[in-house]
């Protein structure tokens, strides 16, 4: 999320590599064949399962339970690792955000871990580190201090919120706490037309990033499932099993960790605050340890 907008905004996709499924842009560019389905003569991309993707001897390392009601603090972190105090909560400073993230908007229910946002009046801190006052207050959980990992696959099973303005995302942030690399597994952004976009922002930044906007249900509607595989060669980016992006250039080789949350890109005043990212499972195969 440290350049979530800067890669929202588009960049061309020029000599990086990548494979992509349903290019919003109309692209085509290719590192293996992969079908598109831009003309009624393509065929839509058959389901693939993410076990068929998982290279052999990766093992189920992280799958935290969301049974009962009691929130994990042991498992998740409820503010980004450069907050000072997580009580007193945090935001994202390099972004048109309009949110202030405190602990008591993520909550454990139903089998559920849900991050909730609600207009309710929070002092929170501006980017000078002064007071401030936010109308709105959401949820992020992160990994941060539990889970840490160099490759891997990861699922996640979630549904998105219904409220227009809202900014869910699913993503990897680099353990060191630099920028870049950064993987979005998903971005969704919640409007009259909904859009949802998957990004890596590369190690190796040269003017281009590789993206891709794709045409989805209505991921407010039911759970759907969020896949990434990351391997030293390639990250493959999946959206209910169907192949979203490929991508063989500026792959990560770095420790990274998980995160979730519930940001707002529209001004509350405006309607942009409220609904839940409601996330059934988190699962993260990596490999051996070398």
């Amino acid at each position: 999320m440290a350049a979530r907008l800067v890669a929202a905004a588009g960049f061309l996709l020029a000599a990086i590599g990548v494979t992509a499924w349903g290019l919003a842009s109309g692209g085509n560019v290719h590192a293996r064949p992969v079908r598109l389905p831009h003309s009624s003569a393509s065929p839509v991309p058959k389901t693939i399962a993410l076990s068929s993707l998982i290279p052999h001897r990766w093992k189920l390392a992280f799958d935290p339970s969301f049974a009962g009601s009691q929130f994990d603090t042991k498992v998740w972190d409820t503010c980004y690792p450069w907050a000072t105090n997580f009580a007193v909560g945090c935001s994202n400073f390099g972004h048109k955000e309009w949110e202030w993230y405190m602990p008591g908007q993520d909550r454990v229910s139903h089998g559920l871990l849900e991050l909730v946002a609600q207009m309710q009046p929070t002092i929170g801190i501006g980017p000078s580190g002064k007071r401030l006052h936010y109308n709105c207050r959401s949820g992020i959980v992160t990994t941060y201090h539990s889970f840490q990992f160099e490759y891997g696959a990861v699922q996640v099973v979630a549904r998105m919120p219904r409220v227009g303005g809202m900014w869910p995302a699913l993503w990897l942030a680099a353990s060191d706490q630099k920028y870049p690399p950064e993987i979005d597994i998903v971005e969704h952004w919640v409007r009259p037309t909904h859009r949802t976009g998957v990004f890596l922002h590369p190690v190796h930044v040269n003017g281009t990033r590789p993206w891709n906007f794709l045409h989805t249900a209505n991921l407010g509607v039911g759970f759907h499932t969020f896949s990434l595989v990351w391997t030293y060669h390639q990250i493959e980016w999946l959206i209910d099993g169907k192949i979203a992006l490929i991508v063989h250039h500026g792959i990560p080789h770095e420790s990274m960790y998980f995160i979730a949350d519930l940001a707002s890109a529209k001004r509350p005043s405006k309607g942009g605050c409220g609904g839940a990212l409601a996330i059934k499972s988190v699962k993260i195969w990596v490999p051996p340890k070398r």
